[in-house]
């Protein structure tokens, strides 16, 4: 019996495999650059990463934006980061200062 927890992991998984071939293939080497770029134990939000990695060209804009929230799962999935637990405003335009988890590099 399928959770709530197996619908979003499937759910974004489904983000990221519909984002586009260019935007998955770089993903990764792009969430390593970011957290190599920071160190570890730093704590940022991903907001943050959008902006470098679009800024720095190392992903390219993704064919469906709900990609975006599917990366912080992916991000702890391969071991580079962890939750912090806390919640900041965001600082984007476009999110109107709702509350957006911060993550530490591992």
């Amino acid at each position: 019996m399928l959770t709530g927890h197996d619908l979003k992991i499937e759910g974004q998984q489904l983000a990221l495999d519909y984002a586009g071939v260019d935007f998955k293939e770089a993903l990764p080497g792009a969430l390593k650059k970011w957290c190599e770029k920071l160190g570890q134990y730093s704590e940022f939000r991903f907001e943050q990463f959008r902006e470098w990695a679009l800024n720095e060209k190392e992903l390219p804009e993704p064919s469906k934006p709900n990609a975006w929230g599917a990366i912080p799962t992916k991000a702890a999935s391969m071991g580079l980061i962890e939750s912090t637990g806390r919640y900041e405003k965001a600082t984007a335009l476009k999110t109107h200062s709702h509350p957006v988890q911060v993550w530490r590099v591992l």
